[in-house]
């Protein structure tokens, strides 16, 4: 297993097919991690049946990845869900390297090949910044403006030395993951900055 995707509950998951196509051309072996209240069925995908580990595994059919390759990973309880979300992902991923994707993320293949180029160049997290010079987002421009500015001061109050900590679009080293995850005591809306700094606190190396 080369790379986890693991899609966190508010993410969206159109396009999800075509990157696993697009990656698994590239030579990778994928596996899939939908979080806590995706469906399967929006991947049109055979009714999952149900381990003892509460991960749903879909049977065998003529699925993009093979069924023992796509999880769902559920739980009931609603607060910090955020951070289970990232938990699990850490958890059960089988893969050394987990691509987290939260809401407004659709990458490409470019954009994941690009993010593990800079991880084989020895960083252990790596930012899909919608504020990098390369970047393209089509946002107006007072959301930009407002983005750009609270990046700006969560940097510096957080020390995580970014440009977007708020990324939806997160490369891990699993490893680097649940290090980062073990000193973070924040659920939600601060938990990426957290994340982050506590990550850099063990020693982590980031860029974006």
């Amino acid at each position: 297993m080369d790379i986890s995707l693991a899609y966190l509950p508010d993410a969206n998951i159109e396009g999800c097919e075509r990157l696993i196509t697009d990656l698994k051309a590239s030579g990778l072996e994928i596996e899939l991690i939908l979080l806590r209240s995706l469906r399967l069925n929006e991947l049109n995908l055979p009714e999952a049946t149900q381990d003892a580990a509460n991960v749903d595994l879909t049977t065998h059919g003529g699925n993009t990845l093979p069924s023992e390759n796509v999880r769902m990973i559920h739980w009931d309880d609603e607060t910090g869900s955020r951070y289970l979300a990232h938990y699990y992902a850490a958890v059960y991923g089988r893969a050394p390297i987990i691509l987290v994707i939260a809401a407004g993320a659709r990458p490409d293949l470019n954009t994941v090949t690009g993010m593990l180029r800079a991880m084989e160049n020895g960083f252990d997290i790596v930012i899909g910044s919608r504020h990098h010079k390369h970047s393209e987002i089509n946002y107006p421009f007072t959301r930009w403006f407002l983005s750009k500015a609270y990046n700006w001061i969560s940097s510096l109050l957080f020390r995580t030395k970014t440009t977007d900590a708020t990324s939806g679009l997160k490369l891990f080293t699993r490893t680097g993951l649940i290090d980062a995850l073990r000193d973070c005591s924040t659920t939600e809306i601060t938990f990426q900055l957290e994340l982050l700094r506590s990550a850099r606190g063990h020693g982590a190396q980031i860029t974006e």
